[in-house]
């Protein structure tokens, strides 16, 4: 299997999103008429509509919300990897970011609330990958 067909395509509200992850920024989109804060990248607000937006830099600090450990890829590209975890977890701005935890010791417990930071993973000159790492 072909790596360059498991890339995103960013759009065009979204490419700022994308090209922030290259500089080691996580940009979250601000709507321009009620201050709504969301993750992911879209061209609508959800609450007023408003097609409107700015970005804002998140501290990149949040907390776990839930977790999985996958035992079994969902891709054939994937198989190397398992078994991994998933977090998700609340950022400090409020929105919710699903990523892979890295650098996490085997044998060691999860807990809920447990602070975790954004990391940024180069995977070439034109793609960068969020994850997670324990504070």
């Amino acid at each position: 299997m072909d790596d360059e067909n498991l890339q995103p395509s960013p759009s065009l509200e979204s490419l700022p999103f994308w090209q922030g992850l290259l500089e080691n920024k996580f940009l979250i989109q601000r709507c321009s008429c009620c201050d709504l804060l969301r993750h992911y990248p879209r061209p609508m607000c959800h609450e007023c509509y408003s097609l409107e937006y700015s970005w804002i830099q998140s501290s990149c600090e949040g907390t776990i919300h839930s977790w999985v450990t996958s035992y079994h890829p969902f891709h054939p590209a994937f198989a190397e990897k398992v078994p991994y975890i998933t977090v998700t977890a609340d950022l400090a701005e409020g929105v919710r970011l699903l990523a892979p935890l890295q650098n996490f010791k085997t044998g060691r417990n999860l807990g809920l609330g447990e602070k975790v930071e954004v990391g940024f993973n180069v995977i070439n000159s034109s793609l960068c990958l969020p994850y997670f790492q324990l504070s």
